[in-house]
């Protein structure tokens, strides 16, 4: 019975190794091409395999369309590209206000209890855009937008109703944004060009 519970892990160890050394071995290397075409769907997922490859002729990288749309299964296959979305305008998008929420915790006794309740209602918040978690004076910082300012109003009464006694500090700023970016690709040596370019001597 012991040695047929050993073969048992032994085998259960082997096939755990495989599916590792399979993942690896399935794992894609982005090169400088794939790079150039992930900037450029990132500035506009819609531009077709041709109007792709035109702008790689611009940077000096010679790619036909079908060697395009190849790299772009490619990427996608091995989870480099996990979707494209849209982008819409915010003022048809019901963004008109957009307000920064700071949010700084103070230990209560059903404190685990709370937290949960308080990431479930990030997650399930329609307005809320996004959410960071901080390591810094303040625990939260949220981003939510409002089609209008009686909801902003309303929604901050409701949401410091019922989490008020968990919070320590909260702050609110109704805020304009300048630049929205987040679906940039960065690449390191674009980033160390410009800052040697910036820089003061």
């Amino acid at each position: 019975m012991f040695l047929f519970g050993t073969k048992l892990i032994v085998l259960f160890i082997k096939i755990k190794m495989q599916a590792i050394i399979s993942k690896k071995r399935n794992k894609r290397r982005v090169d400088p091409t794939d790079l150039s075409i992930l900037r450029i769907l990132t500035k506009n997922a819609s531009l077709s395999a041709s109007e792709i490859s035109k702008l790689l002729r611009r940077k000096k990288i010679i790619m036909t369309e079908r060697g395009v749309r190849k790299r772009i299964k490619s990427m996608e296959k091995h989870e480099i590209i996990k979707g494209s979305t849209i982008l819409i305008n915010d003022d048809i998008s019901g963004k008109a206000i957009k307000r920064i929420v700071l949010v700084k915790f103070k230990n209560i006794p059903n404190f685990k209890k709370r937290i949960e309740e308080y990431n479930d209602y990030v997650l399930k918040s329609p307005y809320c855009i996004f959410a960071i978690k901080l390591r810094t004076d303040y625990d939260w910082m949220h981003y939510k937008c409002f089609p209008n300012m009686e909801l902003a109003e309303e929604e901050d009464i409701v949401f410091r109703s019922n989490f008020g006694d968990l919070m320590n500090e909260y702050r609110s700023y109704d805020a304009s944004v300048v630049k929205n970016d987040f679906n940039t690709f960065l690449d390191a040596k674009e980033i160390e060009e410009y800052l040697q370019k910036i820089s003061i001597d």
